[in-house]
């Protein structure tokens, strides 16, 4: 990887009088983060290959935003010509990967769980990102919130509040289930993530990886959810490796 590092400063250094510095440092920065990203892998970095390129879009979308990430692409896209090679990422798969990136995350601006509004990036599925499109496409362009309040079939310029989820839930439950309206005790507006919680663990995911998709920062708060998640850890599928001596 020695060697790559210096054709790579090599290359760059063509670019020295042609673009700002900051530019060739974020290029650099880009490479090398690449570059380390292909070694901890044992890949081969360049030239870059279309699943290599998918593979490490989905390694960034942990915690970078998309314009981030495609500012990368470009980046190692330029560098991997100017490297003498032929751009092999130019597939479908790259697009679809980049079409994935996208439509399912979004930006949390502030949230219970981030009172001084730092942001935080969270994914969703496809379905519901094509949701929230269709929505953003039905709600009038001068209303401010994504989520906004809606009074007698009109949309008013205010967000949604916990009141409002609180019913619409209530409303749900008794729609699927079709049962009496259940109390506060029983359904509420935190029911929400205290399911995903629980399906999360039921479908083997750590409690690190819980905590992540929640957004939350103590332990023991999502243990609190857990404690009645009906999760059989003896029901092992025959697709894991556990083994038992």
């Amino acid at each position: 990887m020695d060697n790559i590092n210096t054709n790579i400063k090599t290359v760059l250094g063509r670019l020295n009088g042609a673009y700002a510095p900051n530019t060739l440092k974020s290029y650099y920065a880009d490479a090398r983060a690449f570059v380390d990203w292909c070694a901890e892998r044992n890949i081969k970095p360049f030239p870059i290959a279309s699943q290599t390129l998918c593979a490490y879009i989905e390694y960034l979308q942990g915690d970078s935003a998309y314009s981030t990430i495609r500012r990368r692409i470009a980046s190692l896209r330029r560098l991997n010509k100017m490297l003498g090679f032929e751009d092999q990422t130019r597939t479908e798969e790259v697009y679809l990967a980049i079409r994935r990136l996208k439509r399912s995350k979004c930006m949390i601006r502030k949230s219970k769980t981030d009172q001084y509004g730092r942001g935080r990036l969270v994914f969703g599925s496809e379905r519901s990102a094509k949701l929230v499109r269709k929505w953003l496409r039905l709600k009038p362009q001068e209303i401010q919130p994504v989520f906004c309040a809606i009074n007698h079939g009109k949309c008013e310029d205010r967000a949604i509040c916990g009141r409002n989820v609180n019913d619409i839930i209530k409303r749900g439950v008794v729609k699927v289930k079709r049962c009496e309206r259940p109390s506060d005790l029983e359904v509420s507006g935190h029911s929400l993530r205290v399911g995903a919680a629980q399906d999360l663990l039921i479908k083997g995911y750590d409690l690190a990886a819980i905590m992540r998709a929640g957004g939350w920062s103590d332990p023991s708060t999502v243990s609190w959810y857990l404690r009645f998640s009906q999760h059989n850890i003896w029901n092992v599928s025959s697709s894991t490796n556990v083994k038992f001596h």
